[in-house]
């Protein structure tokens, strides 16, 4: 493919970032070169994540999109197994 993924310490400056996915390679702009697979949630069903409001406090696996939707990519346990909202 022309391409490898790293993960390595962010180069964003603040506080709260860890972790970046970096290519070791080259890639065309319009590529795929990665999915994060998980539950997605528009910001009206916020609270059915596990935990909900303090969704970050229990589960490392979530991720947020520039639109505001959160991408819950815990691979076992309480990723999905409630239908209803949970009022923490």
């Amino acid at each position: 493919m022309g391409y490898t993924l790293e993960l390595k310490s962010s180069q964003i400056r603040h506080e709260q970032a860890s972790w970046g996915l970096f290519i070791d390679g080259e890639a065309y702009g319009d590529l795929v070169i990665a999915l994060y697979a998980g539950i997605i949630y528009s910001p009206a069903y916020y609270h059915y994540i596990f935990g909900y409001p303090r969704v970050n406090t229990q589960n490392p696996y979530l991720i947020t999109h520039y639109d505001g939707t959160v991408i819950n990519g815990q691979p076992w346990g309480t990723a999905g197994e409630t239908t209803k909202p949970c009022r923490g």
